[in-house]
């Protein structure tokens, strides 16, 4: 039996192979309270106050489809070294291409060469609900990867000091090296 998990987001399209092209498809989607609270313990985070998307769904070519957006976002985090709730925004842009596996499997069978970045379609549906949380993820790891309590330094004490040993170290190098350019 397979599982089958509830996203916390959720907005799925349902789409069909045709050999037509079909017109874009706007679409504006906005999480609701419980949606923002399911995703923000997702993601470890206070809480996100807003979040929504403006997305295009465009049918690129027959069993191709390209989604574009634009994610903007209101959210807390929390500060574990003081405790302060600190607010961020995120604004970011984003891009898939979908395919069928029909288009998928024809296209590498034909140009075997070429390297393809598509997101097989599975079931005729695309959720863009899930797509708009993982890259709403993806945009948040610059924050924990630069974050404000991650790097701490670390300060060694010693009795032994000497200035000479100080003199002939890279940094004092550079450091000589700077004051010599300003002269």
């Amino acid at each position: 039996m397979r599982e089958i998990l509830k996203n916390d987001l959720s907005c799925q399209i349902y789409l069909i192979y045709s050999s037509r092209l079909s017109d874009p498809i706007e679409i504006e989607l906005r999480a609701n309270a419980d949606e923002l609270r399911k995703l923000a313990d997702r993601l470890d985070l206070k809480s996100i106050r807003k979040l929504t998307s403006s997305i295009l769904l465009m049918n690129v070519e027959p069993g191709v489809f390209k989604v574009t957006g634009i994610l903007d976002s209101d959210f807390l985090v929390s500060d574990s070294a003081n405790g302060e709730n600190l607010e961020f925004s995120v604004n970011d842009p984003f891009e898939e291409l979908f395919a069928f596996s029909e288009f998928f499997n024809e296209t590498v069978n034909r140009d075997k060469n070429k390297q393809f970045d598509f997101e097989l379609i599975e079931n005729n549906i695309i959720d863009l609900g899930e797509l708009v949380s993982q890259n709403f993820s993806l945009a948040l790891e610059p924050l924990f990867i630069n974050s404000y309590g991650v790097a701490e330094e670390n300060v060694v004490f010693s009795d032994d000091f000497d200035d000479e040993k100080e003199t002939h170290n890279p940094f004092s190098v550079l450091r000589d090296w700077k004051g010599n350019l300003k002269k």
